[in-house]
Parts: structure tokens; sequence; C-alpha cells
């Protein structure tokens, strides 16, 4: 029972999060529980608990009396999230070599499949595809620490934030499916170091993309307004 409602949970949560990114729920959107309890044919129990994971994203704020709702996206708490995670990843890299054979084939899959979604352009199978790929690394370093700390940052929900938001600014997304190659060579070759740098570059990359000024906080599924350039 407990199996079956976290994939209720995790069902209601993706089609919260999916009507946040298309639109569907802009920000200031109240969300009730029995509303989408009965969509979702089933009880309030997954909705709650699907509610407060979206809380702790910080994509939706409930407060007492006034229920739940749709709010901006933070672009500083996303920032603060991927610093986190370019330190677990490099150092993952590092401890990852030598990778078994099971693992960089299934390093290949994933770089396969964010491929095909960006040529599909189903960004959703992409995202999908990218955190794939950072968890199995994460995975592959043997340090349960690591993936517990991983984990619980949502990357799943998370990167479908940020491939939104990089679509929105116009960035081509082909060089970062390079950069995972690239990884997935060095690996291959033993080179930790090389993988973890590639990495960190790689994470480097999206937050210059996806934050052209600290201070500006840019609302779901609504183009970003430049206030100033930024600053070098």
């Amino acid at each position: 029972m407990k199996i079956r409602r976290t994939c209720m949970r995790d069902e209601v949560r993706d089609l919260v999060v999916e009507r946040i990114l298309d639109g569907s729920y802009p920000a200031g959107t109240r969300l009730k529980e029995l509303a989408l309890a009965a969509e979702c044919n089933v009880s309030q129990a997954p909705v709650r608990e699907a509610l407060r994971e979206l809380e702790a994203l910080g994509l939706v704020q409930s407060e007492r009396y006034r229920g739940t709702r749709v709010r901006t996206a933070d672009i500083m708490q996303l920032r603060e999230a991927y610093e986190l995670r370019a330190l677990l990843e490099e150092r993952s890299a590092q401890l990852a070599v030598p990778c078994s054979a099971q693992v960089l084939k299934a390093l290949h899959t994933e770089v396969k499949r964010m491929r095909r979604g960006l040529s599909r352009h189903d960004y959703g199978m992409h995202a999908e595809a990218a955190a794939a790929f950072h968890r199995l690394l994460v995975a592959a370093s043997g340090n349960a620490t690591f993936l517990h700390a991983w984990d619980s940052l949502h990357w799943e929900v998370r990167s479908r934030i940020v491939g939104q938001q990089l679509h929105e600014r116009g960035v081509d997304m082909r060089s970062f499916v390079d950069g995972h190659a690239e990884i997935v060579a060095l690996l291959e070759k033993d080179d930790g170091v090389g993988a973890g740098r590639r990495l960190r570059e790689l994470i480097e990359q999206v937050l210059r993309a996806i934050e052209p000024d600290r201070a500006l906080v840019i609302p779901i599924a609504q183009k970003p307004v430049r206030r100033r350039p930024a600053q070098a």
C-alpha cells in the first residue's frame, strides 16, 4: 500500500507541475485538494503529500484559511540547489571510476534519450533523461549519503522547471547533450577528475543561462523580462 500511495502522489505531483509549466495554473491559482483528488480518482492523502512536496520545492505556498496557491519560481532557490548539485556530482564522478560496463551503457542510453527528446521537441523527455543520467552517476559513486542528498532535492521536478526556462530563453540545448556525451567518454577513460570538471562546467553553464539577474524572480510559464545585463 505504501508503494501504491507513493505512485499516486507522484502522479498528482506530475500533473500539477505539468499544468504550472504549460501555464494552465498561473501564479496565484488556488489548488483544491478535493477537486484534484476527484480528477485523479484518488483520496485526499496522496494529493496532500504531493502538495507538501511541491511546497518544499517552492512551487506552491500553503496558508492557513487560504489554502494552497501556485507561486513563482525563485531563480535564487534554483541556483542554491544547483550549487550543491555541482559539489555532489563533481565528487561522485571522481569516486565512480572505474565505471562498470553496465553503468556506462546506462549513461549512453540516457544521452540517446536526451537527443531523442530534443529531436521530438519533447522537453519533458529530455529533462527526465538528464535527471536519470545524473542520478546514475551519483549512484555509481557508491556514496549512499550523496545519493540521499541528491534525491532529497527532487531533480526530476527541478530539471523540468529549468528545461522550461532554457527553452523559453531560446537556449540551444544540443550543446548540453554533447557535454553529457563528453562526460561518458571521459569516464570510459577512467578520467574521473576530468568528468567531474566537465560536470561542473555544464552546471555553471545552466546557471548562466537561467540567471541574467540574481534578484530576478521569474513567473513559471511566462517569458522572463531582463532588467539589466548579467554581471561578469
